[in-house]
């Protein structure tokens, strides 16, 4: 947060997303609060955005919270912490996983049906994040081991074909930095 907000550790050029983004190619585990996580943060329940209630269907169903507050920068991070606990995962991965569901270039879901995925859980509206957050680390994790073979049989050979394609010397997926930050 220090890196991105005001204050004498502000990096020229970085708010607080990309901050959180060079943190974890670094290695750190810690959750990128993009405007994709926000609005599926917010679309699970788990974070309140003032403003963006009336605006969230509008247009392509796929409006971001405007709220960008330190709090609900803060309150998104923990949130994505939550689940990944949850889920037995590092943040970083389930960071990536929400990003795939929202993401143009992914799935690309509106935010009607982030809201739906959290309602599967058959919890009522007034109950605790921490009973949501349960219930989508319990979802990430049925979905990470889904046909494991295969699913890691796919990723060897994506992160092969990525480095194998650069230009460059230095690889997209380094040896050393698997567990960490991929």
């Amino acid at each position: 947060m220090r890196l991105g907000c005001k204050g004498e550790d502000k990096l020229p050029g970085l708010r607080v997303a990309l901050a959180a983004e060079a943190l974890k190619n670094l290695g750190y585990d810690v959750a990128k609060p993009d405007r994709h996580v926000m609005r599926a943060i917010g679309s699970f329940g788990l974070v309140r955005f003032d403003r963006w209630q009336d605006a969230r269907d509008a247009g392509n169903g796929r409006a971001p919270p405007s709220s960008t507050s330190r709090e609900r920068l803060l309150a998104v991070m923990a949130a994505v912490e939550e689940i990944a606990n949850a889920a037995n995962k590092s943040v970083a991965l389930v960071d990536n996983a929400i990003w795939l569901l929202c993401a143009k270039s992914a799935l690309h879901l509106t935010n009607r049906e982030l809201a739906a995925i959290s309602r599967e859980s058959g919890l009522p509206e007034d109950r605790g994040t921490q009973e949501r957050a349960a219930y989508l680390g319990t979802l990430f994790q049925s979905w990470m081991q889904e046909d494991a073979g295969e699913q890691r049989e796919t990723l060897e050979h994506l992160v092969r074909t990525l480095d194998e394609d650069r230009l460059s010397n230095r690889k997209l997926f380094p040896e050393e930095s698997k567990g960490k930050s991929w």
